[in-house]
């Protein structure tokens, strides 16, 4: 089952896709993590692997994105809440190693950004932004759209996975 909202900020959606996504394969059909080719802006290959006991917030993005640009103020805080609680957030583009190192030096986010060695495309991800919770190599669940991340309901949503 793929579930798919594009209406941004929409707290009720988001409750919803992430109820219904429990537990589902709710992700894009063509999505598998083991197939996820990833590299650090270093150059060095990124397995999922390599978070080990810990929930993944894996963001996919694009620069010329304006939804995802949109809902990065509101990661920012998120990601400043959940990181002590277990979480680990990962950024992945398509884009050139150095459109994306331009991109961090302009904003200023503190990401982890990495950089996909396949188009987003050959993911089965065919919209931006698309934010997948993983844990141990398993897709929780999938939101597709902008949204704001900092809200107590969805702060309270992403607490929830820790506990899967």
């Amino acid at each position: 089952m793929y579930l798919k909202f594009t209406t941004p900020n929409s707290t009720v959606l988001l409750m919803l896709s992430l109820f219904f996504c429990l537990g589902m394969a709710c992700n894009s059909p063509d999505f598998k993590v083991q197939n996820l080719e990833l590299i650090n802006l270093a150059g060095d290959k990124v397995e999922l692997d390599d978070y080990q006991n810990k929930v993944l917030f894996v963001n996919f993005w694009a620069t010329w994105c304006k939804p995802c640009l949109e809902e990065f103020p509101s990661i920012v805080r998120a990601q400043n809440i959940m990181q002590a609680k277990g979480y680990e957030f990962l950024f992945i583009s398509d884009e050139p190693i150095s459109v994306i190192e331009s991109f961090k030096k302009k904003k200023g986010y503190n990401f982890n950004y990495l950089k996909s060695n396949k188009a987003i495309v050959e993911y089965g991800i065919y919209s931006l932004p698309v934010t997948y919770i993983i844990a141990n190599g398993e897709v929780l669940g999938t939101l597709s759209g902008g949204y704001r991340w900092d809200t107590p309901g969805n702060l309270k949503l992403l607490e929830d996975f820790l506990t899967q």
